[in-house]
């Protein structure tokens, strides 16, 4: 490639020394003048000479003063400035020797009839070329779609210029190009829209400033072209780029110093502008000759040669053949360049100009061809590309429908309207086409596919079951690679009791069957559309034992085998359709196999880094499964531990009964023997439910009120009449699931601590409803049972404003729970951190239970007034249903009934 440094030198100084030639030979044509010639006037009318000799208006511009002095096409000429005109030549030499500015008069014959128009004569602005309507149109069309093709452009390189030094200088690129196109475009709009502002108003110093501005961004571009070409070609040849690159600057600074040194106080009127054509015109395609030349050479010496008929072979070898009719265009047509009156001249300077689009176009592809692009450049590609189409097709349309209803004088808003939905119909299934190709030029398969494994390993910390996890796997897999089909094999979990996900499927007994130590372990398949023939797991069962011990990958494509799978093992993964056979590694040994069949794309084979995004996934996949086994596990550990809790807390609660009733019987047994037989009996039925109910959570309220009623009917015995007792529960909530001694023992509370601290006794009502608390609005299951006693109170509750009203126990703070009825002990006030100061061990058992059980700590509540008492709210919401053992399981209440 060193022939290729030599080639760049040649290139580029051949390049500048030719552009050079029309800046001297302008700047010799400027020596000893001390400013170029004043700007011509133009009458803004293309004259046609008749047979006759008569000079007829073929073409005036709607917006130019010709116009606005009412100048019409087909109009005469009789005289000009009061003297007859029959040569058009001499017409327009009369007609330019006028100075800019100044109005004169035209004698028209039109319909039979002389008119005398007044027209104020203009300078024609620089570019811009009126005197063909073909031309003029040509011109609007082409820069409307340059300026759309620059717009994309642009979209696609800013983004990237903060990350890639390719981005940056094709930034700069675009921006001068754009700089060009852009004021170009704004200049016909305005002519073509309000016409050419007068002289002396500021839209005219916007206008022509609009003219400078795009006069130094067409005079950049080519440097910048060059410049960048340069560089990028001897980069990618393994070489620092040249210094003697800086020469493209040249030509640009050698024409700013002819034109400062000529004309200081005015260097961009419109007669400097026009006199800068011809060289900018060389110079413009002698650079994009040098550029598309070096692309072609570069791609023709690089080891290896780049392929014949690529984008860039092409696009490149098709922009030389442009620049190059272009340049000997220039310099046949320079020696009579005239681009005021000639419109051959305007058709070549337009042409010129718009050469830039192509250059911007496979700057705009190599840009992206070295740097990733994401959605939002996808979604902005789509946009533009569509809405700047449906702008094109409705004006292009609109024109045409225009154009022949207005010859016919026939109303075409109709047609209008049809014609807009059409265009909606037909560029909604564009958009959608676009954005999919979109997607597929802008990001490769392997950016895809390294795209969507992030996007998965980021929501596997979602996935909570092992089924799930093998099933989404699969999938996003299959998806990502674009593979006909893909199995996973993950062991599943011995101590695990998840649910079973959808698409996935635990094995067991037959289909469990593995070898060696795989044996009694099951496993759980997650599946990406299966096809014929089935890779099965009689299939997996017999290639897993040489997989696991080997730990490699089996590849269909030896490129990237590294298994040494027996041969009929081999063979028989192919003829099931199994491309690529990858172990996952887990703690030790592999924990599973991926399986997928081959890619849906024709021809297209599974590589190194499709291997390699394949790894990284495995060792993510094992990370997630060791997971969700210790999750499992600790499940698993959690519901143990909550049942012995639970059973620890019965066992508090019981010894509590037999104490208080075994004092009862033994203060009766010698003055009252038959109470005491009955109390016996009482306290039996409630041994034998105790039993019966074993390690249940929850029991149906008719059980547990049966329960309350034996309880009150021993606390009757000892309290006599001092006790009175009313219990209310509907029939309709009596299979109502309710913790089981959550009941009994707030009225073990409130007979203990409330009635019993009560002189002359009192009253202890238990009724169960239907709730209406805030909390579970617009759940009509939810239950409240309420235990009221007339006892002596809580004091720690009561009222501190003195105005009677009764106190609700609130969470004092994030430790403490709000739960409680009755009034306790001084000796039952152990307190715990969690726990208001006068809970005792009854209460605590309880509101833990209730704790563990609904996941909630708002489910008792506390009022209590002095000489009242106290009222307490068991708020029962349904029992939870993933909880093992809280169902309601049906104790027959004749246990509890026989008394």
């Amino acid at each position: 490639m060193k022939r290729f440094r030599y080639v760049t030198w040649v290139v580029l100084a051949a390049a500048t020394l030719l552009a050079l030639v029309p800046v001297g030979r302008l700047a010799s044509e400027w020596a000893g003048q001390r400013a170029p010639a004043a700007p011509r006037s133009t009458d803004w009318v293309r004259w046609t000479q008749q047979d006759g000799g008569a000079l007829v208006a073929g073409y005036v511009h709607p917006s130019s003063p010709a116009a606005q002095a009412g100048l019409r096409t087909g109009d005469a000429l009789y005289m000009f400035s009061y003297r007859p005109y029959r040569d058009r030549d001499t017409l327009r030499q009369a007609v330019a020797a006028v100075p800019p500015g100044e109005t004169r008069t035209f004698h028209v014959l039109r319909d039979g009839r002389f008119e005398r128009l007044n027209v104020t004569l203009t300078a024609q602005p620089a570019f811009l070329y009126p005197l063909s309507p073909d031309l003029w149109n040509f011109s609007l069309w082409s820069f409307g779609f340059a300026a759309f093709f620059h717009l994309l452009g642009l979209i696609v390189v800013a983004p990237l210029a903060r990350r890639s030094r390719r981005a940056r200088s094709s930034l700069l690129l675009l921006g001068a190009s754009s700089l060009w196109v852009f004021s170009t475009l704004v200049r016909l709009l305005i002519m073509e829209t309000a016409g050419l502002p007068e002289a002396t108003t500021s839209a005219r110093q916007v206008f022509d400033g609009l003219a400078v501005a795009g006069t130094l961004g067409w005079g950049a571009f080519p440097a910048l072209l060059l410049h960048k070409v340069v560089c990028d070609t001897q980069e990618a040849a393994g070489q620092v780029p040249t210094r003697w690159r800086f020469a493209a600057h040249l030509p640009l600074l050698a024409l700013g110093a002819v034109v400062l040194s000529v004309a200081p106080t005015a260097p961009f009127r419109a007669g400097v502008l026009h006199a800068l054509v011809a060289p900018m015109l060389l110079y413009t395609c002698c650079f994009v000759v040098a550029a598309a030349g070096l692309v072609l050479v570069y791609l023709r010496m690089a080891p290896p040669p780049a392929p014949a008929g690529s984008w860039s072979d092409t696009g490149g070898a098709f922009l030389l053949l442009c620049a190059l009719a272009a340049a000997a265009l220039v310099l046949g047509v320079v020696p009579f360049f005239d681009p005021v009156t000639n419109a051959a001249t305007g058709w070549l300077v337009v042409t010129v100009q718009l050469l830039s689009t192509g250059p911007v176009a496979l700057v705009t592809l190599a840009t992206l061809r070295h740097v990733t692009l994401g959605g939002l450049l996808t979604r902005a590609f789509t946009y533009v590309a569509v809405l700047g189409a449906i702008f094109f097709a409705f004006v292009g349309g609109y024109t045409i429908i225009d154009a022949y209803f207005g010859t016919t004088g026939m109303a075409h808003h109709v047609v209008v309207g049809l014609f807009v939905i059409f265009l909606l119909a037909v560029f909604e299934r564009l958009a959608r086409r676009v954005r999919l190709y979109a997607s597929r030029f802008f990001a490769t398969e392997t950016e895809r596919a390294r795209a969507a494994l992030g996007r998965f390993q980021e929501q596997m910390r979602t996935i909570l079951t092992h089924e799930a996890l093998a099933q989404q796997t699969a999938a996003v897999v299959g998806e990502a690679f674009q593979a006909r089909s893909v199995r996973l094999f993950l062991r599943a979990a011995t101590d695990a009791d998840d649910d079973e996900g959808d698409g996935a499927r635990p094995l067991s007994g037959d289909d469990a069957r593995g070898d060696g130590d795989d044996a009694s372990s099951g496993w759980i398949i997650g599946t990406h559309h299966p096809e014929p023939p089935y890779f099965t797991q009689q299939h997996f069962e017999r290639v897993w034992p040489y997989l696991r011990r080997e730990g490699r990958v089996w590849a269909r494509n030896p490129e990237i085998r590294d298994s040494t799978l027996p041969e009929q093992r081999a063979q028989m993964l192919e003829e099931r359709g199994v491309a690529l056979a990858l172990p996952i590694a887990g703690d030790g040994e592999p924990i599973g196999l991926l399986a997928m069949g081959g890619k849906k794309k024709r021809g297209a084979l599974y590589d190194r880094t499709d291997l390699d995004l394949l790894r990284f996934l495995a060792g993510q996949l094992a990370l997630a499964t060791e997971r969700l086994d210790l999750v499992a596990r600790e499940r698993t550990l959690a519901r143990a531990s909550a049942r012995a809790e639970l059973a620890a807390l019965r066992a508090q609660i019981n010894p509590h009964f037999l104490f208080n009733a075994l004092n009862t019987i033994a203060s009766l047994i010698d003055v009252q023997p038959e109470r005491a037989e009955a109390t016996v009996e009482h306290l039996s039925a409630i041994f034998r439910h105790i039993l019966q109910t074993g390690s249940q959570s929850f029991v149906p309220l008719e059980e547990e009120f049966t329960l309350v009623r034996h309880y009150l009917q021993i606390e009757q015995v000892r309290f006599g009449d001092a006790l009175e007792v009313q219990l209310d529960l509907p029939p309709a909530l009596e299979r109502y699931a309710a913790p089981a001694f959550a009941v009994q023992t707030l009225v073990e509370n409130a007979v203990k601590h409330g009635i019993a601290k009560q002189r002359g006794g009192g009253r202890v009502r238990v009724t169960a409803r239907r709730s209406r608390s805030s909390a579970d609005a617009g759940d009509e299951r939810a239950v409240d049972v309420t235990v009221d006693d007339s006892g002596a109170g809580i004091p720690a509750l009561f009222p501190s404003s003195g105005d009677g009203a009764p106190a609700e126990r609130e969470r004092p703070s994030a430790h403490e729970r709000t739960r409680g009825s009755g009034s306790l002990s001084q000796d039952e006030t152990r307190q715990e951190t969690s726990h208001p100061p006068f809970y005792g061990f009854g209460l605590r058992n309880v509101a833990d239970r209730l704790e563990r059980l609904y996941e909630r700590t708002d489910l008792l509540r506390l009022s209590s007034t002095p000489d009242e008492g106290t009222t307490a709210v068991l708020h029962l919401p349904p029992a939870p249903d993933a909880e093992g053992d809280a169902q309601v399981q049906t104790a027959p209440p004749e246990a509890l009934r026989r008394v």
